[in-house]
């Protein structure tokens, strides 16, 4: 039976019983749950393929093993025992204030201790927390603590320091508490878009394993070459028939187009899932992951520090994002009062590495294809220029004509 293909689906436990494609990441996430204890860090783009991990997550502890027959964690020595969960989606709780933030979690760890027969007290979120870890454990034994789009909150209210500076003391001090339980802890992954590890928010975690830049991880989230071509097999042939082009000219422009996200020093690169999975269901190449991912904080945040530039010589120009080169420590050492717009490029995808040099430890970046070149240069005209959105593509069109005959005249002679 043919799958269905989705991106509207991130629960695993739908995908496989609604018969849709899933492209077998259990054997890293092996690696995660086979460690008889572990605290993790992940931090990916969004719409990238972090909440399907966690929820194949979510079910691996609930024991839940039917679901993964065929799978490459099935034939593996796991126990499959079940575990209590606590599974926290930021992104479901937007708050503008540091109080409305810790109603919020309040209601969504009392409903959690409701499912669990449990019932919490406390002053507030971080009493709730504590209370819920301790009396799961104590009950149903080691918790498991998933927690998607840690920073969400931090990042709606990233320009407003009046109200992001008390939310990040406060998520301080609620995911500090996963150092200070850690002996009722089983598992816990916290993911996210930003990366403040080592500093500020994560300070009290610095027991945290962060896997965003290891090797044997890089293709946890995302798809590779190998994966694309052999799940995507009976799509990719008919979308070559359908776009009038051999099947290797077509892979050729799938590269092209949606290929090149890279997140270690191995040249080990994947395709957003996301754009290629909707490429595959609407035979196009459209500019898919741009539309639905695109972080509003981070183009606010980069017309703010433009906006602050006084002369050429001062901060950062967007003439020089492709080819940055940068040291390991500047894609984590930044604060909320000091960010850096270069690691949050990096961090939300616009941005990958291209190269890495061993001997000076440099990272280089630059844009990881077509389809992210093209949106991101779209979308920055909306906020630096006069230029309608609407008007965009054809000014691009008649500029790239333009260039290409050599035609000075009419580069000049575009009118906005």
């Amino acid at each position: 039976m043919r799958k269905r293909l989705s991106t509207t689906i991130s629960t695993f436990r739908t995908l496989i019983r609604e018969q849709c494609m899933y492209v077998d990441k259990t054997r890293e996430i092996y690696t995660l749950v086979s460690q008889p204890h572990g605290q993790f860090f992940l931090s990916r783009p969004r719409r990238f393929g972090k909440s399907l991990t966690l929820s194949t997550l979510d079910a691996i502890f609930q024991g839940d093993r039917a679901l993964f027959k065929g799978l490459y964690i099935d034939d593996q020595p796991y126990d499959w025992q079940p575990y209590p969960i606590i599974r926290l989606v930021l992104n479901a709780c937007p708050a503008s204030t540091v109080v409305e933030l810790d109603r919020k979690l309040c209601m969504i760890l009392a409903a959690i201790a409701e499912d669990y027969g449990i019932e919490i007290t406390g002053s507030g979120a971080v009493e709730h927390f504590h209370a819920l870890i301790r009396k799961l454990c104590r009950q149903h034994g080691p918790v498991v603590i998933l927690i998607d789009e840690y920073d969400k909150p931090i990042l709606d209210n990233i320009l407003s320091r009046e109200e992001v500076l008390p939310i990040r003391t406060f998520l301080k001090q609620f995911y500090g508490l996963i150092k200070a339980l850690e002996d009722n802890i089983r598992f816990s992954l916290i993911t996210g878009v930003s990366k403040f590890t080592q500093v500020s928010l994560f300070s009290d975690l610095n027991h945290l394993d962060d896997i965003t830049m290891m090797p044997e991880y890089a293709t946890l989230c995302g798809f590779t070459q190998e994966e694309c071509e052999v799940y995507f097999a009976e799509w990719i042939d008919e979308n070559a028939t359908k776009n009038g082009l051999s099947r290797e000219a077509y892979l050729d422009t799938l590269r092209r187009v949606y290929n090149g996200l890279r997140f270690t020093k191995q040249p080990v690169t994947v395709y957003n899932p996301v754009s290629f999975t909707k490429a595959m269901e609407r035979g196009d190449f459209g500019h898919y992951w741009f539309e639905t991912g695109t972080p509003s904080f981070l183009l606010e945040l980069l017309q703010q520090q433009h906006n602050n530039l006084s002369d050429a010589q001062q901060g950062w120009r967007i003439p020089e994002l492709d080819g940055i080169r940068l040291m390991s420590d500047a894609f984590s050492s930044y604060e909320v009062e000091r960010l850096r717009v270069e690691p949050l490029l990096f961090q939300t995808g616009y941005l990958t590495i291209t190269d890495y040099d061993p001997h000076t430890q440099l990272y280089t970046l630059g844009y990881p294809n077509d389809e992210v070149r093209f949106a991101f240069i779209k979308r920055l005209s909306e906020y630096f220029t006069p230029v309608p959105e609407a008007r965009v593509p054809t000014l691009l069109d008649q500029l790239v004509h333009a260039l290409h005959n050599h035609d000075l005249d009419g580069v000049f002679k575009t009118k906005l």
